[in-house]
């Protein structure tokens, strides 16, 4: 994707999941090194995810924080329909 606020390219995580019974295996990292090899490869700039905000996220957000990822931006949503 392009940045809006910058020269340049990145890419989106737009789901990273690993099955319970197979997390603390490495297998979340070796997906991230893996994305990290093709955003340098295609001259990408960063590479961006989200997280939703509920108490179950926190050992997501530790994984994301412990492979290198900042938190960077707030989102927003307005449902229309329930």
């Amino acid at each position: 994707m392009s940045f809006f606020e910058y020269d340049g390219d990145y890419i989106r995580i737009l789901a990273l999941a690993v099955d319970n019974d197979f997390q603390r295996l490495g297998i979340g990292s070796r997906l991230i090194n893996h994305v990290k090899t093709l955003a340098l490869e295609k001259g990408c700039q960063a590479i961006a995810l989200n997280s939703g905000l509920t108490d179950e996220r926190h050992k997501a957000h530790a994984f994301y924080e412990k492979n290198g990822f900042q938190e960077k931006s707030k989102g927003f949503v307005w449902r229309l329909l329930e």
